[in-house]
């Protein structure tokens, strides 16, 4: 998607819905690996963070899913 189109909706959603947009732009989690986000889920002793989701879409083939964080998404 084009950034002009992603930049349009800034201006109709408010700062934390903005910084999911960000955080999902950075990462490349899907919306509702976002939304179920918990710190527990989250390993933050490194320079480069690593979230595995407790639920996402390939979970029912037994897979595991690692999302790395970066200081941007930070």
């Amino acid at each position: 998607m084009p950034n002009e189109h992603i930049d349009a909706v800034r201006e109709h959603v408010n700062r934390f819905v903005w910084g999911m947009i960000q955080l999902q732009l950075t990462t490349g989690m899907r919306p509702g690996e976002e939304r179920l986000m918990h710190l527990r889920d989250i390993e933050m002793s490194g320079e480069v963070w690593e979230y595995r989701p407790q639920e996402h879409k390939t979970k029912h083939h037994g897979r595991q899913r690692l999302i790395f964080i970066g200081p941007k998404g930070q």
